[in-house]
C-alpha cells in the first residue's frame, strides 16, 4: 500500500514541445559525444567516410522518441485532470527507453550498415548496446525533465474549469479546481472539505451544508459512507474485510471508511474512473 501511495504522489509537470526538443537534443548529444570521444563497444574499429558525422546521426534516435512521447504525455496529463503522478513519469521513461533503443537500432541497421532489420538482430542490439546506453542516459533524462521550467498556459487559453461551492451561510462560498478536491466529511450541520491549496499543502474548510448539497455542487464526487464524499481521482487501494472496509486516499495519511451499503457501487465507480 505504501508503494502504491508513493506511485500515486503528484509531482511537477513541465513538458512542452520546446522542453521535449531541448531534452532530446541534450541526450542525443550525450549519446553521440560518448560514441565519438569514448568509442565504446569497439567503435574505433568502425571505418567509414564521414565517420563522426555518421555517429552524430545516432542523436536522431534520441530526439525523435522524446518528441513523439509529448502527445502521449499531454493526453495522460489532461485525462488525469491536469495532474502528473510518479507512476506516469516511470511509464514515460520506460516507453521512451524502448523507443530510443528501437530507433537507434533502425538507424544502425539501415543507415549505418545497410542491412535489413529483423527481430533477432533487434533483440541482440537491445541486449548488447541498447540497455547499457539506456542505463547511462536515464538518470540524465530524468534530471533534465525535472529542471525544466513550469509549463505556462498559451496566450488566450481558457483556464481550467473552476468549481464554485456555495454554503447555506449567506455570502459564504469557495472556488477550487475539480482535481484539487480530495474528500469531505459531514460534521453535524457542517461539511469538512479537504483540498489541495496552491502551495500543494492540504487545507480543511468548514462549510455549513449537507452532504447531499455538497455532492450536487461537485460533479463526479462519490459517496463512500453516510458521512464521506470522495473525489475518485484520488482513490488508491481498498483494505480491510467485509466487516470494516477502508480506502486509502492520495495525500491523506489515514484511510477513509467505506460502508457496505456503498462498497459495490463505489468499486464500480472507481473502476470506471480509472479507465
Amino acid at each position: 500500500m505504501k508503494i502504491s501511495k508513493w506511485l500515486h504522489t503528484e509531482i511537477h509537470y513541465s513538458t512542452t514541445w520546446i522542453n521535449a526538443l531541448i531534452v532530446g537534443l541534450v541526450l542525443g548529444l550525450m549519446l553521440s559525444g560518448s560514441m565519438i570521444l569514448l568509442q565504446p563497444f569497439d567503435t574505433y574499429d568502425f571505418q567509414a567516410p564521414h565517420k563522426n558525422l555518421m555517429l552524430l546521426g545516432y542523436a536522431l534516435g534520441i530526439i525523435l522518441p522524446t518528441i513523439l512521447l509529448y502527445p502521449i504525455e499531454k493526453w495522460l496529463y489532461r485525462k488525469q485532470v491536469r495532474r502528473w503522478l510518479i507512476w506516469n513519469e516511470f511509464l514515460i521513461l520506460f516507453i521512451g527507453c524502448w523507443l530510443m533503443m528501437t530507433t537507434s537500432y533502425l538507424y544502425n541497421t539501415i543507415i549505418v550498415n545497410g542491412f535489413r532489420p529483423s527481430f533477432i538482430n533487434w533483440w541482440d542490439f537491445i541486449l548488447s548496446f541498447g540497455l547499457p546506453f539506456c542505463i547511462f542516459l536515464s538518470p540524465g533524462w530524468y534530471f533534465l525533465r525535472k529542471i525544466m521550467p513550469r509549463q505556462k498556459p498559451r496566450s488566450g487559453e481558457a483556464p481550467p474549469h473552476t468549481l464554485v461551492i456555495v454554503s447555506q451561510n449567506k455570502g459564504e462560498r469557495m472556488e477550487l479546481l475539480p482535481a484539487d478536491f480530495i474528500y469531505a466529511q459531514a460534521q453535524h450541520n457542517y461539511m469538512e472539505l479537504y483540498h489541495k491549496a496552491k502551495d500543494d499543502t492540504i487545507q480543511k474548510v468548514m462549510l455549513r451544508m449537507t452532504l447531499s448539497q455538497l455532492q450536487a455542487q461537485i460533479p463526479g464526487a462519490v459517496q463512500i459512507h453516510r458521512s464521506f464524499l470522495l473525489n475518485p481521482e484520488h482513490a488508491l487501494d481498498f483494505s480491510g474485510n467485509a466487516r470494516k472496509r477502508l480506502l486509502q486516499v492520495n495525500h491523506i495519511s489515514s484511510p477513509l471508511p467505506v460502508s457496505a451499503k456503498y462498497y459495490e457501487r463505489v468499486k464500480i465507480q472507481l473502476s470506471n474512473s480509472a479507465q
